[in-house]
């Protein structure tokens, strides 16, 4: 009997071996049952696969697939050919990469490029988003193929420093988006109401708050928080060492609990 589970502890382990040599010696992906074989491009030979001439409505057989690449990740999204296809609504992606127009909107010549280095967290979590739905929330309809070699990957396919850098920033903002969850629950979020020809009234329920125009760290946006007048420091304990920039809204009472903001302020 000892020899028995001597020979099976021993079976199993050189297969665990075996597995992730294969997983991880070898740059394999797995689509349902296929295994892909994980290719190096540069920017020339990704633009063979920018399916100009394949329209998006057609239903011929396509002889080269259809690929985009979003943050130096190249991913097959021929399964999506009505909208990667030509004069399908995102056709402008296949063939480069366009990471910074999946957030920015801007979807000219100038916005189709891969620079986000100006990006703040909630920009940055937007790109990651992007980044799991093409690996993992497609339910299969596009899958991962290689790696484009510039900005993020080099010729060996491996991560870049701007790359380690931008990964090192997404930890960073997925701790603040935590953080601000917290701190939110303590300090409220205004009502707001906008009145054609006078402006936003924003107003807090707690007649002891006050709204302030709150910019949080690593955001470009800012909303208006309902800030307890009795404890300026509201809040701190959460934030730790992060900061919160709180303006007082332009013709409003520093104590009021309702404020009207014009819109040309």
């Amino acid at each position: 009997m000892k020899t028995y589970l001597a020979i099976v502890s021993l079976l199993v382990g050189a297969t665990s071996f075996m597995m992730y040599v294969y997983l991880n010696v070898f740059p394999l992906q797995m689509k349902g049952k296929k295994i892909v074989d994980m290719k190096i491009f540069n920017a020339e030979d990704l633009k063979k696969y920018s399916g100009i001439g394949v329209k998006s409505n057609g239903k011929e057989k396509l002889e080269t697939p259809l690929y985009l690449a979003i943050l130096g990740k190249v991913f097959d999204v021929t399964a999506g050919r009505s909208f990667y296809g030509e004069g399908g609504g995102y056709d402008f992606f296949t063939g480069i990469d366009g990471t910074r127009a999946f957030v920015s909107g801007n979807f000219t010549k100038e916005g189709l490029i891969d620079d986000i280095d100006d990006f703040d967290d909630e920009q940055l979590l937007g790109i990651k988003q992007w980044v799991e739905f093409y690996e993992s929330k497609s339910d299969g309809k596009y899958f991962l193929v290689g790696y484009l070699i510039g900005r993020y990957y080099d010729s060996k396919g491996k991560p870049t420093k701007i790359l380690r850098d931008i990964l090192k920033r997404l930890e960073t903002a997925e701790l603040r988006k935590e953080m601000k969850k917290k701190y939110e629950k303590i300090v409220p979020s205004c009502n707001s109401h906008w009145q054609q020809g006078k402006g936003t009234l924003y107003s807090c329920d707690d007649p002891d708050r006050s709204p302030r125009e709150e910019f949080f760290f690593g955001q470009s946006n800012s909303r208006c928080a309902c800030i307890q007048m009795n404890e300026p420091g509201e809040g701190q304990e959460i934030l730790k060492k992060e900061k919160v920039t709180l303006h007082l809204y332009s013709g409003c009472q520093p104590t009021a609990s309702t404020c009207l903001v014009s819109d040309t302020s």
